[in-house]
């Protein structure tokens, strides 16, 4: 036993955007196809078309973590407000800029100068990750992670789907 954490991305395509364009209705019937379902094809042809259907959602995992207490203890305070209780929460934007700046600091920093600045040290990798040396590619992760969903939100801004991040452990 012990914690996996997981950061997750998923992609809105709403239908409203799906009716305005054969490339929007081509992408949206692309989905429903790959989802495999085939009760989902009514809602796209014909009279019986369902309004209900208001987008499709794709889910990504974008980073996993297995025994990282830092990176999961720097979620629970800046995200969760301060609540562990193993649910799925709402990252913001804002949150990976923090987290990015925090990671890329200790990233350039050297062991030395870790034990130096406890406070940052403590607050992403934790008592017990320090005796290990895998702790820095749970830093790593952190800081491709945070990475990877800032360039998406800039991409994103020009598209007409929405994106939302989550994050959520288990112990």
């Amino acid at each position: 036993m012990g914690l996996d954490s997981y950061l997750t991305m998923s992609v809105y395509y709403p239908s409203r955007n799906f009716n305005n364009s054969k490339e929007n209705i081509d992408t949206y019937k692309a989905l429903v196809d790959m989802s495999n379902i085939a009760a989902l094809k009514p809602y796209l042809e014909g009279p019986g078309k369902n309004e209900d259907m208001h987008y499709v959602s794709i889910e990504y995992d974008i980073a996993y973590w297995r025994k990282a207490y830092g990176i999961h203890h720097w979620f629970v305070e800046n995200v969760q407000g301060g609540v562990d209780n193993c649910e799925k929460y709402f990252v913001p934007q804002q949150a990976f800029f923090s987290l990015k700046s925090a990671t890329e600091r200790l990233l350039s920093m050297s062991k030395a100068d870790m034990d130096k600045d406890i406070e940052l040290t403590a607050s992403l990798i934790g008592a017990i990750e320090m005796e290990n040396d895998w702790y820095l590619d749970n830093i790593q992760k952190a800081f491709n992670a945070c990475s990877f969903a800032i360039d998406v939100f800039d991409e994103i801004q020009d598209s007409f789907s929405t994106v939302s991040f989550y994050y959520r452990a288990s112990w």
